[in-house]
């Protein structure tokens, strides 16, 4: 009985403390140390194709930004 009550306890106990939200500083240094990527994919894209290496039919002003 004093076992099981002690198991529901420590259950219990683990419950409360796995739910409780993380800290301020725990958070800033987890973003500080994550690394700046930014992934763009495009299907059947050459040098040519973008407006910000010459191309005058497409405009690609977004892509441009992130270019210059």
């Amino acid at each position: 009985m004093l076992r099981r009550r002690f198991q529901v306890i420590a259950v219990l106990s683990l419950v409360l403390l796995g739910s409780l939200p993380p800290t301020a500083a725990t958070a800033a240094t987890a973003a500080a140390t994550r690394p700046n990527v930014v992934l763009i994919m495009t299907d059947d894209q050459g040098y040519g194709d973008l407006a910000c290496h010459g191309n005058k039919i497409l405009k690609t002003p977004a892509i441009d930004q992130l270019h210059g």
